[in-house]
């Protein structure tokens, strides 16, 4: 079997998890720091007030723009890998200017409906995290100045949890986007394959020693499908999921987040 990057599939996914471990590590304090930001100013307007805050009015528009940097970075990470090797095999890659290339690719990814519901949903989340802290203070008799206390110790908590979170999801998704892409921009006639990660923190149904989940990643280790086409995810409640790549944002949040899997490109007449 010839593939486009690494000739072994596990080793190609243990360097595509460690370029995606140096996303994390780069973005997570940045994300971390925006959430952190919008909780302290509702945590000072409930102070002030006593009232539930409003989500603020600039949070959405912040996380949009990290989004945009966040997954830019990815896109042109693991896209580049491809390019690369594609210029390295002498294939003529039908694209001009890689630069222009991969800046389309992230405004491609980051205007899909499923990522602005998603951005969405993060900054909503940020004010919930909030609502929440007041509504369980009011259910043990504490006043807003307790309260408030409570809230801002919670806040370097919670923001530093979900950065890391949305950083290492955010950046698998895009990332395998843009590797998907930049495969075809080869001009290649390639398949693509599904790998997972063989220890026990990878998601089945309780068949092998992985967290016993509602979607199972395990049982779709080695699958090949053609570039067009959407790997099949088995899930327990929504019965077969469709997914062009690990991480796709079209899946439920759930098949999604803390994802390891890796995809590879091969290329077609070089199959077993």
């Amino acid at each position: 079997m010839k593939y486009l990057l690494d000739s072994k599939p596990e080793r190609e996914a243990a360097r595509q998890r460690a370029l995606l471990g140096a996303l994390e590590r780069k973005y997570a304090p940045i994300v971390r720091g925006e959430i952190g930001r919008a909780s302290d100013m509702m945590a000072m307007t409930y102070a002030a007030t006593g009232n539930a805050p409003t989500l603020v009015d600039n949070h959405q528009i912040e996380l949009k723009r990290l989004f945009e940097e966040m997954t830019g970075a990815a896109i042109t990470a693991f896209g580049g890998r491809i390019v690369n090797q594609g210029k390295s095999m002498g294939l003529i890659l039908e694209v001009k200017s890689f630069a222009e290339f991969f800046q389309r690719l992230v405004l491609q990814y980051i205007n899909l409906e499923s990522m602005r519901r998603r951005i969405t949903f993060i900054s909503e989340t940020t004010r919930n995290d909030i609502v929440a802290e007041i509504v369980r203070g009011q259910s043990e008799g504490l006043g807003v100045e307790a309260i408030a206390r409570l809230i801002n110790l919670r806040i370097p908590v919670i923001s530093r949890r979900r950065g890391a979170l949305i950083a290492r999801t955010e950046t698998h998704g895009a990332a395998n986007f843009g590797a998907d892409q930049a495969a075809r921009s080869t001009g290649l006639d390639m398949r693509k394959r599904w790998i997972a990660v063989e220890d026990p923190r990878t998601r089945d149904f309780g068949e092998g020693d992985g967290v016993v989940d509602a979607f199972n990643h395990r049982s779709m280790d080695g699958q090949i499908v053609d570039m067009d086409q959407p790997f099949k995810m088995p899930s327990r409640r929504f019965g077969t999921l469709d997914a062009m790549f690990p991480g796709d944002p079209e899946l439920p949040a759930g098949a999604t987040i803390n994802c390891r899997c890796a995809i590879a490109h091969t290329v077609k007449g070089f199959e077993d």
